[in-house]
């Protein structure tokens, strides 16, 4: 590995591409002067034309975050609204920009080789991700020999790199358990205690998940325990000390006895052999009262054929039909009438139709044509063809030659009269009186046009009336042949089955199926239900309701039948072994072996739990002995982190004072306050705090930001970051960046400050803390002194003045 008294990395050169304010690509080339990187980088010029853009693309180069921007999007964008496009434009691609692609290039020196760090951003996610470390691509060219010390220095180039007017004001807010973790950084950890009390807690939570794990098996063998003795108290209570019957029911029966060797399995298949054969015995008997009620459904569908073909016997079928036929003629006939004409065109349907409307109907259609033909003789007086209409239309017509007749004659030609003659108004009568026939002509038209509207909707109502009428009568007549078919229908399945009507077969069914006979078959149907139903078959289950004698009995006789038919379907389909064979015996029989099974089966049962729940409780001994033993192990666990913190917390407490001495240092040496007599840092009792206090000349402790003004917090951030970079100097890059940092300078004594920067950067101090500074600045005086103070001691400097937006010139 390469070693040198001074690992220096600096930065000679920074190429920016659509970075933020920045559209298209820029180079800042801070050059060498006498072979030697400016060690300070001033960026001067007005705010907003681009100096932090330039500082947030070193930062994004080099970590891959925005910190500032990081702390923006958290501040002031809720979590919900992050995605927004409005909230992501512009965080780190030019909004101008031709295409949505970041570079940003450093070049730079890491113990005099030249490395290229580089860092690419192509806008195929939201802005936000880019800035914090994710989504964007990084690459470091350099020699192979220094690239794994490289990555490792600039992995540890963070938020303390920086320091900025935002960030020292941000002072303000921070309480006790921030106040720890901004000098946190500076603990070292020399004993390895960080890793002691992580391995530590890891130890406690793994015994803590087994202590969990444990308590739960425990739980579960108390709940398993629980349940085994009320499943074995509940089996103690349906033994029973009944003798099983000496004889066998089939032949491979056994007959068991408390002597035999008993064996659950072949006790099992006994009880469901026997459970078979009672279902035997179950679907014979459902069986024979199924044949018994339908034969007395068959009486009952022979005396319906003939009660039937006895009504039927003087209906006229032929008659229905051909009085159907009529009527859906008719019907077809009155859905065609269009006016009155047409009511009686068909003088065979005339007087049907009449008859069916009523005489209401008819009456008014026949009253408004009387009233339209009265009116049309009226009208023909009008007409164009009328002679008395035509000469006044021809006065009219020829009035012109009239005029010119009348100026050179003295008499009317018509009847002589010559005294009104010359001043008559030829023509003028004749107008006059066509003027009004049209008036009473349109009148009359105007009469006809409502009384044959009238004349349309009477025509409507008549055959509305006359359909409603016709569909009546259709439906009863269909019901009677209906009625005819389903007759046909009956006889059908009689000759299918084989079966005529018979009076002396019906006497014979009589004769056997009496009311005695009914009942007999009734109570044993009720029996063998009520049997059925307290059985609780499973297969039955969906019955239940239905199989509930109350209700039952309550159905019809088919309701009855298809209620047996579904529990023989049922019984059919659980039936094993049809072709058993087995004594005569009855269901009560039956039960009282079954029953004696199940008293061994749950006999063998109990002894099976009895055996669960020792071997329970002796699991249970066994978890909750491990579990006491866990119990332990954690206490002591506990005890071990509390001791170990209690090293750690009293370490941190040395290093602490070691933090305070360059602390207040540097804070007397750049500060003009001359009432602070003391910074005090102390860490706190508890785990995670730390204070920083301000002793006056009266010796009195107070908070800093109690008392602090913006000015001298400006001050106190300042100094608190020269001391984090003094103390960890020795593993970081010594790289910093002020992005403005100082904007109130009434308390900060500038000469002092810049000697300290010039000190720190001065080409032949081997002890310095910082390497290169970039320092950006709106004040023209303190760049003028900055450049003064170096220049005198030959320490190079270059400056970039910001003129503009994406404006500047390398001075």
């Amino acid at each position: 590995m390469i070693t040198s008294n001074r690992a220096q990395f600096r930065i000679k050169k920074v190429v920016v591409n659509n970075f933020r304010g920045y559209e298209g690509e820029f180079t800042f080339s801070f050059g060498e002067k006498n072979g030697e990187i400016p060690r300070l980088i001033l960026l001067t010029g007005a705010n907003g034309y681009g100096k932090t853009s330039l500082i947030d693309a070193i930062e994004w180069g080099i970590t891959g975050k925005i910190n500032r921007l990081i702390k923006y999007l958290d501040n002031r964008v809720d979590s919900s609204d992050k995605d927004n496009k409005k909230n992501n434009e512009g965080l780190i691609i030019n909004t101008n920009a031709k295409n949505r692609c970041v570079n940003v290039e450093i070049h730079g020196i890491y113990m005099d080789q030249e490395i290229i760090l580089k860092r690419r951003f192509e806008g195929e996610v939201a802005e936000r991700e880019a800035i914090t470390g994710n989504n964007s691509q990084f690459s470091i060219i350099c020699d192979d020999e220094i690239k794994g010390e490289i990555e490792k220095k600039l992995s540890k180039f963070n938020y303390d790199n920086l320091c900025s007017y935002d960030k020292n004001i941000d002072l303000y807010n921070k309480g006790r358990k921030d106040i720890y973790e901004i000098f946190s950084s500076l603990y070292n950890d020399e004993n390895n205690i960080g890793n002691i009390i992580q391995n530590l807690d890891k130890v406690k939570l793994y015994l803590e998940n087994q202590q969990k794990i444990i308590g739960g098996e425990i739980s579960k063998l108390k709940d398993n325990i629980s349940n085994y003795k009320k499943m074995k108290e509940k089996f103690s209570n349906n033994i029973s000390d009944i003798t099983y019957p000496q004889y066998k029911v089939y032949e491979n029966e056994n007959i068991l006895c408390n002597g035999n060797e008993l064996n659950m399995k072949d006790i099992e298949k006994q009880r469901n052999t026997l459970v078979n054969i009672r279902n035997l015995k179950v679907l014979k008997e459902l069986n024979e009262i199924k044949i018994e009620y339908n034969k007395n459904r068959l009486r009952e569908l022979l005396e319906l054929k003939g009660d039937i073909f006895k009504k039927l016997s003087n209906i006229n079928f032929d008659f229905i039909n051909k009085e159907k036929n009529e009527l859906e003629d008719i019907k077809v006939y009155v859905q065609k009438i269009k006016n009155s004409t047409d009511i009686y065109l068909n003088t065979e349907y005339k007087d049907k139709i009449v008859f069916m409307s009523g005489k209401d109907i008819i009456y008014n259609i026949k009253n408004i044509e009387s009233k339209i033909s009265c009116l049309n003789e009226k009208i023909s007086i009008y007409s164009d063809d009328n002679k008395m209409v035509k000469i006044l239309r021809y006065i009219v017509d020829n009035t012109s030659e009239l005029t010119h007749y009348q100026q050179s004659h003295e008499k009317c030609p018509l009847c002589g009269n010559g005294e009104t003659f010359k001043e008559s108004q030829i023509g003028e009568v004749a107008r006059q009186v066509l003027g009004e026939n049209d008036i009473e002509r349109q009148s009359i038209n105007y009469q006809i046009k409502n009384l044959k509207d009238e004349e349309i909707h009477e025509i409507k109502k008549l055959k509305e009336c006359l359909i409603e009428t016709i569909d009546k009568n259709l439906y009863n007549l269909n019901r009677n042949l209906n009625e005819k078919q389903y007759i046909d229908e009956i006889n059908n399945l009689l000759k299918i089955l084989n079966l005529e009507y018979d009076e002396d077969l019906i006497i014979s069914l009589k004769s056997k199926i009496t009311n005695n006979f009914i009942n007999e078959i009734e109570s044993k149907e009720k029996k063998l239900i009520s049997y059925i139903n307290s059985k609780e078959y499973s297969f039955l289950s969906d019955m239940k309701s239905e199989l509930l004698y109350e209700n039952y009995e309550k159905l019809s006789l088919y309701n009855r039948l298809k209620v047996i038919d579904s529990v023989i379907s049922r019984f059919n389909i659980n039936i094993h072994n049809t072709e058993i064979h087995y004594r005569i015996i009855n269901k009560d029989e039956l039960d009282n072996r079954i029953a004696i099974c199940n008293s061994y089966i749950e006999k063998l049962k109990s002894n099976e739990l009895l055996n669960f729940i020792e071997v329970n409780e002796k699991n249970k001994e066994i978890k909750e002995h491990q579990l006491e033993i866990m119990d332990k192990k954690i206490e002591n666990i506990k005890k071990m982190i509390k001791k170990v913190k209690k090293v750690r917390t009293n370490d941190e407490i040395n290093q602490t004072e070691l933090i305070q001495k360059p602390l207040e240092y540097i804070y007397r040496k750049i500060t003009r306050n001359t009432n602070i007599k003391k910074i005090e840092l102390i860490r706190g009792k508890a785990e995670g705090r730390a204070e920083l206090d301000i002793v006056d000349l009266s010796n009195k402790k107070t908070s800093f930001a109690n008392i602090m003004s913006a000015g001298q917090l400006s001050t106190l951030s300042i100094s608190i970051f020269l001391a984090k970079a003094y103390l960890n100097s020795e593993n970081n890059v010594k790289l910093y960046l002020m992005d403005e940092p100082i904007q109130t300078m009434d308390d900060l004594n500038i000469l002092s400050f810049v000697d300290l920067m010039k000190y720190q950067l001065a080409k032949d101090n081997h002890k310095s803390f910082i390497d290169q500074v970039i320092f950006s600045t709106c004040d023209e005086n303190l760049s003028r002194l900055f450049k003064y103070k170096f220049n005198s001691f030959d320490i190079p400097v270059c400056e970039y003045k910001f003129e503009g937006n994406s404006k500047f010139t390398k001075i």
